[in-house]
Order: C-alpha cells, then sequence, then structure tokens
C-alpha cells in the first residue's frame, strides 16, 4: 500500500517537473521570439534614423556649402566691372539662394528661427535677378547699385561667419536627430539643447537689419516699404478677435496659442494652432483688419486624390474663405502630393499679377498647407484700367514667329520698380519648350518673357 503511494506520488512529481520544464521551455522559446522581434524593430528603427538623421545633416551641410559660394560670388559681383560677368555671376548668385531656401525648409526646426534669415536669402537673390533684366534691358549698375551690393556682401558675410561656426559643432559627434524635442518644436518653443535650433535662432537675429530691396521676383510688388493698400480704412483688431477668426475660418483647429504682437512695415498678431488630426499651422494676421498674411506649416499626408483642376478649386475655395475674395488660379505647379497655385483677381477679363496670393494645398484632401498673401495687401485696390492702344494682332506681331501661340489675354503685371502695366500675355511653345511671352498693350515693347520649366525636385517652375 505504502509503495504504491509512494509510486503514485513520485508520478505526480514528475508530472510537476515536466510541465515546469515545458512551461519554462515555452517561456523561452517566446522571450526568443520577443528578443527577436525587438531586435527586428531596433534594427528597422535604428536604419530609419540613420536615414532621416543622413537627410537632415545633408540639408545642413548644403546651406553650410551654399553661404560659402553666396559670399565669395557676391565679393565678385561686386567688383567686376563687366556686364557679361555681372549677368553669369548674378544668375549664380540667384541659383545658389534658391538652394539656400531649399535646404533651409528641409531642417527640422521652428518656423520662426530662419523666418529672417530666409527672407533676407529670398528677396537678396530675387534683387540680384532684377539687376540681371536691368542688364538685358541696356541698362547698366547704378552707385546705388553698386553701394547696395557692398551691404548685401557685408551681411552675408556675417550670416556665414555664423553659419560657419555651428558648422564646426554639428560636425564634432553630435546627431541632429537625437536632439529634437517634437513637442517643444510642435508648441513653437526654442529648445535650448537644440544646437541647431538655438544656433540658426542666433543667426536669425543677423538678418533683421540688411539693405531695402525692391524686387521679389516675376510678378511681386516692390518690397521697399509702402502702405498695405488692401488694409486702408479697415479698423485695428484685437489679439482675441484673431482668435474668433481663426475659429471661424479655419474650422478643422482644435487649438489656438497667441504667441505676439510682430511690428514692422506691417504690424501683425501672430498664432500657433493644432487641428483636431494633430497638424501644426502658424498664422499671421494683420493687426489692421485681421487678415492672413501668411499661414505654414505641415505637408500632405497620404495618397493623392485631387487633380489641379480639383486643387485650384480648392484653393479659390480657401481664398473665398479667409478674405471674401473671387480669384482665379493662374499657375500651378505639382510636386508629389502637394499643389502649389498662384491666385490672382481677373476683372473684365484682365489678370491682376500685382494681387497674387500663393496657396499651398495637399492633394490628398483639399486642405490648406500654406498661404502667402503680401503682395495682395500691399498691391489691392480698385483700378481704373484704360483700355489697349493696340490690338492683340498688333501685339502678335510683336513676338517672335518661331512661337506657337496658344492662347492671348490682357494681365496687368508689375514691374521692377513697382510700376504697373497692362500687357497681353501670349502662352506659347517653340519645340518641347513652353514660354510666356508679355507685350505692352499701349506700345508694344516686349515687356518680359518667361520660360516654364519642369524639376523633379521643384515640380513647375517659370524662369
Amino acid at each position: 500500500m505504502n509503495n504504491n503511494r509512494e509510486n503514485t506520488q513520485g508520478k505526480a512529481i514528475e508530472k510537476r517537473i515536466d510541465g515546469a520544464i515545458s512551461l519554462i521551455l515555452l517561456l523561452a522559446v517566446v522571450a526568443l521570439g520577443l528578443v527577436a522581434a525587438l531586435i527586428n524593430v531596433w534594427a528597422r528603427n535604428d536604419a530609419n534614423e540613420k536615414a532621416l538623421e543622413n537627410a537632415y545633416e545633408k540639408s545642413f551641410f548644403n546651406v553650410s556649402n551654399s553661404m560659402n559660394e553666396l559670399e565669395t560670388k557676391l565679393n565678385k559681383l561686386k567688383i567686376t566691372n563687366s556686364d557679361s560677368q555681372r549677368m553669369i555671376l548674378a544668375n549664380d548668385v540667384w541659383r545658389t539662394a534658391a538652394m539656400i531656401e531649399d535646404n533651409l525648409a528641409q531642417l527640422p526646426i521652428d518656423h520662426y528661427a530662419i523666418a529672417n534669415t530666409s527672407k533676407f536669402v529670398n528677396q537678396m537673390g530675387d534683387y540680384i535677378y532684377s539687376l540681371n533684366r536691368k542688364l538685358q534691358k541696356g541698362g547698366t549698375y547704378s552707385e546705388e547699385d553698386i553701394q547696395k551690393l557692398d551691404s548685401l556682401s557685408e551681411h552675408c558675410a556675417k550670416i556665414n561667419q555664423g553659419i560657419q561656426k555651428l558648422s564646426q559643432k554639428i560636425i564634432s559627434d553630435y546627431r541632429i536627430i537625437d536632439n529634437i524635442n517634437l513637442s517643444k518644436l510642435r508648441g513653437g518653443k526654442q529648445d535650448p539643447k537644440n544646437l541647431l535650433g538655438a544656433g540658426l535662432y542666433e543667426i536669425n537675429q543677423e538678418s533683421t537689419d540688411y539693405p531695402e530691396m525692391i524686387y521679389d521676383g516675376p510678378f511681386s510688388d516692390a518690397l521697399s516699404k509702402k502702405e498695405y493698400k488692401a488694409l486702408a480704412g479697415l479698423k485695428e483688431i484685437s489679439y482675441k478677435q484673431g482668435i474668433d477668426y481663426i475659429s471661424k475660418t479655419l474650422k478643422d483647429t482644435a487649438d489656438i496659442k497667441y504667441q505676439g504682437k510682430a511690428s514692422g512695415d506691417l504690424a501683425a498678431y501672430e498664432y500657433i494652432t493644432t487641428t483636431k488630426d494633430g497638424l501644426t499651422r502658424y498664422i499671421q494676421l494683420s493687426a489692421q483688419g485681421g487678415l492672413p498674411i501668411s499661414i505654414s506649416g505641415g505637408n500632405a499626408a497620404g495618397k493623392p486624390e485631387l487633380d489641379e483642376e480639383q486643387a485650384i478649386i480648392s484653393a479659390k475655395k480657401w481664398a473665398k474663405t479667409l478674405i471674401n475674395q473671387d480669384m482665379e488660379g493662374v499657375w500651378i505647379s505639382v510636386l508629389g502630393d502637394t499643389a502649389f497655385i498662384n491666385l490672382a483677381p481677373v476683372v473684365n477679363d484682365i489678370v491682376y499679377y500685382p494681387d497674387l496670393i500663393k496657396v499651398k494645398i495637399s492633394l490628398t484632401d483639399g486642405s490648406l498647407l500654406g498661404w502667402e498673401a503680401n503682395s495682395y495687401l500691399q498691391n489691392h485696390i480698385n483700378r481704373e484700367i484704360t483700355p489697349p492702344s493696340i490690338s492683340q494682332e498688333q501685339a502678335l506681331q510683336k513676338i517672335s514667329p518661331r512661337l506657337k501661340v496658344h492662347s492671348i489675354r490682357l494681365a496687368l503685371i508689375p514691374k521692377d520698380w513697382g510700376e504697373e502695366v497692362l500687357t497681353y500675355e501670349f502662352y506659347a511653345s517653340y519645340g518641347d519648350n513652353l514660354y510666356i511671352v508679355y507685350i505692352n498693350a499701349e506700345s508694344g515693347d516686349e515687356e518680359n518673357i518667361l520660360m516654364v520649366i519642369n524639376t523633379p525636385d521643384r515640380g513647375r517652375m517659370l524662369i
């Protein structure tokens, strides 16, 4: 009897031991699986981080190298006395400035950390472009132009000095991605531990005092200090009224933080908002009239669903919503899942290019990703236009017979020095190239000719 009991107990103990061993083996297998999965996830994350870090570093060092080139080319431009060399160097400066702009936009930093630097580079490049236009028309540099080049060169050197110092710090065992505080970045706050953002913010302060420039690219009016005609007679709003305006017009807004009032040519209230989907927007409203100067933030996320026509319709709806203005799409460039659209009023079949608004639209859902209305706020008024002195047929005789004309319309365009002139706008082609030619509707002079180019990284451009 006792032997049977002992045998039974022994078998029970053996079963418990076998069960424990099986459980241990099972847990070991599960643990090994989890470890393998974690290693796999870690490896993928590590690879993604390395790719992102490489992209950030490439953008920053492209800025660094391009700033060196920009300073060198400006130094050459200010001392050359040959118009042919001036044109070559000016083209190089303009392209280098565009490259700096592109790469600054790729960096993971607060938008306001580079606002002044970006503005300086953009306006400087376009001012140099305007000098080239003067040479192309048979003019030459004035003494004022030379003095302005001296000032631009000196200011560029200051910015470049800061960039090169920061470059030395970044290159010394510093990983950009390890020092990004996303919550602070989304909240619009500077992180003192973020060497890149804090460094560029400090350099940005150097970009607030540079000479006035009087050109901002094709079909944007003068940049010298001037009144904002669209705001004439409008009352000043409070920043709280600005919050109400944002809530009413941008209905996907979940949270609004007031950042302060910016002074300058145009006093503005600045806000950082968050949408219900977590998108951060930076918004500037004019204190006078409460109209949106700029809106930026975020990129399209998802598969493109809209074509160009639908994107333009969406941009027009945003213009109607934000400023109660009927506008037409006069230019579109598509890059991936994003459309960049220029809107302008069209009155009595005349396109008013001085009143341009630039809009960035998501092709995923038509949402607003960007808005820039400085030209519109500066120039928009009710105009009385003198009818053309020459006919379409007469204007057609003024353009090259090599061109095949596809469309003609009247267009009011800004000239380099702030004037406005009524022209015939011809969309035409020669071979595989598309051109836009502007013939003065009074004198018949060729005012401007633009060439449309397609680039893999910037979409359709005009040069």
